[in-house]
């Protein structure tokens, strides 16, 4: 079985007055939640998140694990329909989960937003998941370079999040899990002041996780802390045996969310639901589906699959509060996978291209365009008053 040590430390930052930030630290799931939305609303979509997280002791699958993100995800959305002072709020997640899948023992991730997680391994540091945000959307399609997008004035702008949308894309990762790995959970207030060259020497030169955690808290601070920062450290102490070469990024199985899948009514009638650009508008749906895009190390690819989880709750885990910090070791429990549904189909939701093109106009309802036209109308009967007058 796989033993994990840790340390997590959260911190307000030199700037902020509200830390919005969540953590989760315990035993075999750990969780970096960065919440936004107002100065109240950020806070409590992150806590949300983290306290849906830490309701089950154990995961049996990646499925599952994505199944708990999109239930916090649906608990965000409606409590900001019964709030109206928390509408618009929402948080990003990334999670490391140790589970036992078919007799395999497996290191899973998942993530939505921009914050990340990095592996440091013997011989290199390198980012395993994905910033879904506006600038590395634009990186990825050659409109603007890596430096450029540091400094980019719309840098800050996430593509997807928990509390915009219903079903939620979440990316997952299955890693090898190798004895002497680090993994680094962390939201932008920490990558924002540090370069990966710096995280990566406080990393190396703190053995304890506990430790490592506080070093680049406070070296972010020290730099500016112009945003909350939160640190996850989590080491793989002892492991099960692996196979002789694993990969070099651990990676053996990788879906990229970039489809929405199709949710079932009451009846079981499987159904599409609308789609929300980041206002929370309904996004148009009439775009053709495509299966998602899964790759298995040494397998034939295959879809991927969602599960319905047990919704009993199991109170025995902790979170951390704001500022405070949590250390332990675990051993991975010896649980079996459950069966997962039939495969689904997802269609394509929010990416950078809704900011810089006309398709958002679709989302305007009927009374929007009416007032335009009016506020047209009414500004060309001023100007051709002004133009008799001046004639």
């Amino acid at each position: 079985m796989t033993t994990l040590a840790w340390g997590a430390v959260t911190d307000t930052g030199r700037i902020r007055d509200v830390n919005q930030d969540g953590v989760l630290s315990a035993e075999s799931v750990f969780v970096v939640a960065d919440g936004m939305g107002g100065h109240s609303g950020g806070e409590v979509a992150s806590a949300i998140a983290v306290e849906k997280m830490a309701e089950k002791t154990a995961f049996n699958s990646v499925d599952e694990l994505v199944e708990t993100v999109r239930r916090a995800n649906r608990e965000v959305l409606d409590r900001a329909l019964d709030d109206r002072a928390l509408y618009g709020m929402g948080t990003t997640l990334v999670a490391l989960a140790a589970m036992t899948v078919d007799d395999t023992e497996l290191l899973c991730v998942v993530n939505v937003g921009d914050s990340r997680l990095y592996l440091r391994t013997a011989g290199q540091m390198m980012q395993l998941t994905d910033d879904h945000s506006l600038v590395e959307g634009m990186v990825r399609d050659g409109w603007i370079t890596a430096e450029e997008a540091k400094v980019h004035p719309q840098r800050n702008v996430v593509t997807r999040a928990l509390g915009v949308e219903e079903p939620l894309l979440v990316d997952t990762w299955e890693l090898v899990p190798v004895a002497g790995d680090r993994y680094l959970l962390c939201s932008d207030g920490l990558t924002n002041e540090l370069s990966d060259t710096e995280i990566e020497e406080i990393l190396d030169e703190t053995a304890d996780p506990q430790e490592a955690a506080a070093a680049l808290v406070e070296a972010a601070c020290a730099a500016g802390g112009r945003d909350n920062v939160t640190v996850v450290v989590v080491d793989v102490v002892d492991t099960e045996p692996t196979e002789p070469d694993p990969p070099a990024d651990r990676v053996v199985a990788n879906h990229q969310a970039e489809t929405v899948p199709a949710s079932t009514d009451a009846t079981g009638n499987g159904t599409v639901p609308a789609s929300a650009d980041a206002t929370g508008n309904g996004a148009e749906q009439g775009r053709a589906t495509e299966p998602d895009r899964t790759t298995k190390q040494g397998r034939t690819t295959e879809p991927d699959r969602t599960t319905e989880p047990d919704r009993a709750t199991e109170p025995d885990r902790a979170t951390e509060p704001d500022g405070t910090t949590k250390q332990g070791r675990a051993t991975e429990p010896d649980t079996a996978a459950e069966p997962a549904e039939p495969a689904s189909t997802e269609l394509d939701s929010l990416s950078w291209r809704s900011f810089v093109d006309w398709s958002w106009l679709r989302t305007w309802p009927p009374s929007w365009f009416a007032a335009l036209a009016f506020i047209v109308l009414l500004f060309a009967m001023l100007l051709m008053l002004v133009l008799s007058a001046v004639l």
